[in-house]
């Protein structure tokens, strides 16, 4: 497949599957290179979390904040307090 065909796939499945806007397109396109991805639907079907019929609003209740506390695994890890980031229990 080649780079404009898997573009063409990402924003269709953005705006379309997604109903995302400009901004988001964006935001999502940046996670996706940084990640080093090159398609999208692989990265929400990896990473994003959403039931069905549902507002993206509605599913924030299903997140857990300290699923992965990356603060706290690295203070087991390293065997320092990390007790000042604001993201640590």
């Amino acid at each position: 497949m080649t780079n404009e065909t898997m573009i063409e796939k990402n924003l269709e499945f953005c705006i379309d599957q997604c109903g995302m806007g400009d901004e988001e397109i964006g935001e999502v396109l940046k996670a996706t290179e940084n990640l080093r991805l090159k398609s999208v639907q692989h990265f929400f079907e990896e990473f994003v979390f959403m039931v069905d019929d549902t507002e993206p609003e509605e599913n924030f209740k299903y997140h857990a904040p300290d699923y992965l506390n990356i603060a706290h695994f690295n203070s087991m890890y390293w065997e320092q307090d990390f007790s000042g980031f604001e993201d640590s229990n």
